[in-house]
């Protein structure tokens, strides 16, 4: 009979955030590389509502790319938007004793 096999919290936190950071290699091929088999693995990636299909978070994870992307563009533009202006009407002196 086979014993059930117990891996310490911190290891399932590494293969988790391994399979996460490598969204091109399938979880058939980190179960392997890590020796735990791929329904384990599945199990802890599902126990943290993370996506276990390597399309959807290939997908997922191209997207998060290109929100992050996005953010940055729009938080430099926001910068810039906030500015004053030069010869803004707010920011000259008319000359005449502040009139």
């Amino acid at each position: 009979m086979k014993t059930r096999r117990t891996y310490d919290p911190e290891f399932r936190v590494e293969v988790r955030d391994f399979a996460m950071a490598n969204p091109t290699l399938s979880l058939a091929q980190i179960a392997r590389d890590f020796d735990v088999p791929l329904g384990t693995l599945h199990g802890w990636m599902r126990g943290r509502g993370i996506v276990a299909d390597s399309a959807k978070r290939l997908k997922e994870s191209s997207e998060l790319l290109e929100a992050r992307r996005r953010i940055r563009i729009l938080e430099q533009e926001n910068i810039i938007l906030n500015r004053p202006l030069k010869n803004s009407p707010q920011n000259q002196t008319t000359g005449r004793g502040g009139l």
